[in-house]
């Protein structure tokens, strides 16, 4: 305990002039009476000598007493250190990926908090413990969204209402967006200090500025429905589903499958420790539109938001498909396996070899995707086009800067719609191209711990969409890997979007959507998973979609009776994967910073404000108990009549 004003216990000096005023003797006037048999108590005032009268009981005295020392030690300021802010500047960044949702923390009472609660519930314990002169920025953000809620404030009043407003999402955790805000902000600001309130499982670049870490979460048992897809067989498709634990130990869960809202299969699995467990499901119902997988609930569960997922079986018109090849066995039999009315994607595939692309005698047809398998035609066709170990450079695309032998392949970007539900884990690559794009392309896949030495690029560029595949897939042992005919279906929804229909079967959370429409629909009514209905107008032809941040199941209605449904799926192994971690390895500006804040002021929480209000209802007791009996009289009055006893 630590006194911010000690000079104030001069104010102690008061007290003792309080208590000689009850010592006074009072001077009373002389009156003559018959008898003084009852003022014996005047009686011996008149008798003592003394100015002075012994101090008796008295309930006003203590009252004034305490009064004034709640008062005094109020303007003393006593306070307590706590870890909170010594400059004169507090910049709050509040997480609000998913993994923030997570229910595995409790308050005071024992009830169970998200982390998002406690993290909001300790930035108002920091508001509250800043300096009046201290200013305060309120920042959160997630998925690479960033919301300034407070600039530089020294209202408390608007800072805790902006804590109060930030809510959970279902996007990931990058904030590197939010961080950088925060730098800018700080870099004005001197004294200034950036907290961050996360359970630590952030993406970001390396902070310029030193960042504190207020951590939360308290486990890291989660199981989650990690990948749903149709897949094909010998005959009618077949419904995958994976389904992933995060926990460190074992756990049973129970697997519920319905369709079109009916139930269809149920399963209790046993989920290894940091593994999982695949299951099909076989004789579809026929006609069948929508299926949903969830888990149970479960007390080892304390994130929930991945524990569904949706799928939408949508009939849909052919991609388009040529293949130039010299011959790849293993992209034509992915094609082919991925022909299918009910798995949301067909192909149309024509293989050419490099000599006929060539032949002036010979006309390509018309394709929405072209796949040039080591091979670089000398006039790139219209349409999308994707490349694989391209033997040289596509001018105004990518260069080829020679050869890079047995790169570790890993996902540079798992929020890309070509890493969906990808594993790369102990896939080998014997040699690859080093491709580089400007601009356009971002890297998909990488070497481990190389972003500068990408291995599948794509982005789009000039209206059309390009992907680059580095390596020769008869040099890796991908095509082998489960991970290579979903690599391929998500090429192919990525690059022959049309495919599907012109709304796509599954959305991510928080992403947009832009749809071309056809041009007599001037509005078109979206359904969310809630129920809510919400119109949104077309323009030129374009229907776009705000970013859907609610998972579950959405309709689109662009004309009466044609609504086309799609899922937004919460597939995201980085979020759901809940260990939360006390620190930030992303460089020494992370570190806990002690020498730092040891070589600041120490801060503190004051609690004048507690004594001041108990030296107000020490002054309020006191005026009653002086004015009981008007008190008396005042409720006497108050008091319902009540009618005499026999009336």
């Amino acid at each position: 305990m630590s006194l911010l004003s000690p000079w104030a216990l001069l104010l102690l000096a008061l007290i003792p002039p309080i208590i000689a005023l009850y010592l006074f003797k009072l001077r009373r006037p002389d009156y003559e009476v018959a008898s003084v048999y009852l003022w014996q108590r005047f009686v011996r005032d008149v008798e003592a000598n003394a100015p002075w009268q012994r101090l008796r009981r008295n309930l006003l005295l203590l009252l004034q007493i305490l009064f004034m020392l709640a008062v005094i030690f109020a303007l003393v300021r006593p306070a307590t250190p706590v870890a909170g802010l010594a400059g004169q500047s507090l910049v709050l960044v509040l997480d609000q990926s998913a993994s923030m949702a997570a229910r595995d923390e409790t308050n005071a009472w024992g009830q169970p908090l998200t982390r998002l609660e406690a993290a909001r519930h300790a930035a108002r314990e920091w508001v509250t413990n800043l300096p009046a002169e201290a200013r305060v920025t309120i920042i959160s953000g997630a998925g690479g969204q960033v919301d300034l809620l407070t600039s530089a404030t020294q209202d408390r009043g608007q800072a805790l209402a902006a804590i109060e407003a930030v809510q959970p999402t279902a996007l990931n955790s990058d904030l590197g967006p939010a961080l950088t805000l925060a730098e800018a902000i700080v870099a004005r600001e001197p004294q200034a200090e950036i907290v961050l309130l996360s359970d630590g499982a952030v993406q970001t670049h390396e902070p310029l500025t030193p960042v504190r870490l207020l951590p939360f979460g308290r486990t890291g048992d989660n199981q989650a429905i990690s990948t749903l897809l149709l897949t094909p067989g010998p005959g009618d498709p077949t419904l995958f589903v994976q389904i992933s634990n995060f926990s460190p130990r074992a756990t049973a869960r129970r697997l519920v499958i319905e369709a079109d809202g009916l139930p269809l299969a149920a399963f209790d699995l046993e989920l290894p420790a940091q593994g999982h467990l695949e299951q099909l499901i076989e004789a579809l119902p026929p006609g069948a539109e929508t299926f949903e997988a969830y888990l149970t609930a479960a007390e080892s569960d304390p994130f929930s938001l991945d524990d569904r997922a949706w799928l939408v079986a949508r009939i849909a018109e052919p991609a388009r498909v040529t293949l130039v090849t010299p011959g790849n066995y293993f992209v034509q039999t992915a094609l082919s396996l991925l022909d299918g009315q009910r798995l949301g994607v067909t192909v149309e595939l024509t293989t050419l070899t490099p000599e006929n692309w060539s032949n002036p005698a010979v006309s390509p047809p018309s394709a929405d995707l072209y796949i040039f398998d080591r091979f670089v035609p000398p006039t790139l066709p219209a349409g999308n086009l994707f490349f694989i170990a391209p033997p040289q450079a596509v001018p105004g695309l990518f260069a080829v800067n020679g050869q890079v032998q047995r790169p570790a392949p890993d996902l540079a970007s798992s929020e890309h719609p070509l890493a969906q539900n990808l594993a790369l884990v102990e896939t080998q690559i014997l040699s690859t191209t080093l491709i580089s794009a400007e601009g356009w392309a971002r890297p998909v896949m990488a070497a481990q711990g190389e972003p500068d030495l990408p291995l599948l690029l794509a982005g789009e560029t000039n209206g059309r969409r390009v992907a680059v595949l580095g390596f020769d897939l008869h040099q890796s042992d991908l095509p082998l890997r489960p991970a290579f005919p979903l690599l391929m279906a998500n090429l192919l929804s990525y690059l022959a979007p049309g495919s599907a229909g012109l709304v796509p079967s599954q959305v991510a959370p928080g992403a947009g959507l832009v749809i071309s429409t056809p041009a007599e629909p001037e509005q078109a009514r979206l359904t969310w998973p809630d129920g809510q209905v919400q119109n949104i107008e077309t323009e030129a032809g374009r229907l776009s979609l705000p970013p859907l941040p609610a998972v579950g199941l959405y309709q689109l209605t662009l004309a009466p009776g044609s609504p086309a449904r799609f899922a937004v799926n919460f597939f995201n192994p980085l979020e759901s994967a809940i260990a939360p971690r006390p620190d930030l390895a992303l460089g020494s500006e992370f570190a806990p910073l002690q020498d730092e804040v040891a070589a600041r002021p120490p801060a503190y929480r004051e609690w004048w404000r507690p004594l001041a209000m108990a030296a107000l209802l020490l002054l309020i007791i006191e005026w009653l108990v002086y004015q009981r009996a008007t008190v008396r009289r005042w409720w006497g009055k108050l008091r319902p009549f009540k009618p005499a006893r026999g009336t």
